[in-house]
């Protein structure tokens, strides 16, 4: 697994502090945890990133981050404990997934993998951007996103 994908504002395509995720928050963080959110594809990245876009919007300025992450196994969620059922529903279980971010096994991690709560069969990966290794991810490439039409 050497790539992760974001879909991002353009201004906003280089940064990989988590300061978005630190602000804000977000499924598996609490406001105040650095949290870098990333898809196994960019397919996936689509549908994460249109889950957060009000309906009836048109998104653009949007860029396709391509990343490569250090080859090395990549520990998952399901190893360290189990997760509640339905705890990808609206309302989402948002303390539970917060506290799974927020403990030791995310902050002992460089990276993790999670699963999608758009499609459960699928990945996401939260890098840890204040880990020691977050050198050895490297943009690989940055492109113009446009959202096709149907999916609006």
């Amino acid at each position: 697994m050497p790539f992760a994908y974001r879909i991002t504002k353009s201004k906003y395509a280089r940064d990989l502090s988590g300061t978005g995720a630190y602000l804000n928050g977000g499924r598996w963080n609490y406001p105040g945890t650095y949290m870098l959110y990333t898809a196994s594809s960019v397919a996936l990245a689509t549908l994460e990133t249109l889950a957060h876009i009000r309906k009836g919007i048109t998104p653009k300025g949007f860029v396709l981050v391509t990343l490569y992450l250090p080859d090395r196994e990549v520990p998952k969620l399901e190893d360290h404990l189990h997760l509640k059922e339905q705890w990808h529903k609206l309302p989402p279980y948002e303390a539970f997934t917060k506290e799974i971010g927020d403990t030791d096994i995310f902050k002992n991690h460089f990276f993790i993998s999670v699963p999608s709560a758009v499609t459960l069969k699928d990945r996401n990966f939260l890098i840890n951007p204040l880990h020691q290794d977050i050198n050895s991810v490297r943009i690989v490439d940055t492109e113009p996103y446009d959202f096709d039409q149907r999916l609006l």
